[in-house]
């Protein structure tokens, strides 16, 4: 099976929103990758396709750390279609993130997820970086992109508004 990493393009919207309302089963997350696109607040946008058919996508979008703002990026929401799941394209898609995020000199990336999937690509528990959101535990990841980019910065990360509606 080939699969094509790409950027949004444009007209590619609603494909995405079905991807993501398939794939978690509600729209919540349709929603957020929505709203970021409408605020200006998509910092990038990959789509994976199979057969010229998005099957997959990642959103990056930026985050407060305490009172700095564009302190570091989120990865997500991360969607697969689940025809397609079990099939290492969440995984393309996360590689291309963090490579699309070192070409952009982002230095923090943070994710809420499952810590088993992602720890595979270097995230670590955020506390251990001095970073905290709301209750979520291990689960709220980060990874320092760029060596040394989460030195001197700790406390209450803030997510885009848009993620409120998830």
């Amino acid at each position: 099976m080939k699969v094509l990493i790409r950027a949004e393009q444009p007209g590619d919207d609603e494909d995405i929103s079905e991807v993501h309302i398939r794939a978690f089963g509600r729209t919540a997350e349709a929603a957020v990758v929505e709203s970021l696109r409408g605020q200006g607040a998509l910092l990038a946008s990959l789509v994976a396709l199979v057969r010229d058919r998005i099957v997959g996508h990642v959103a990056l979008s930026p985050v407060e750390i305490s009172d700095s703002p564009r302190a570091a990026v989120a990865l997500g929401p991360l969607a697969v279609d689940p025809e397609h799941q079990g099939r290492g394209i969440g995984g393309m898609l996360v590689d291309a993130f963090l490579q699309h995020c070192r070409v952009r000199d982002e230095g923090l990336v943070v994710v809420l997820g499952y810590p088993d999937y992602y720890s595979r690509f270097g995230f670590t528990p955020a506390e251990r970086l001095g970073l905290h959101y709301r209750d979520a535990g291990v689960a709220f990841q980060a990874l320092e992109v760029r060596p040394g980019a989460a030195d001197g910065l700790s406390g209450e990360v803030r997510y885009h508004p848009a993620f409120e509606l998830a």
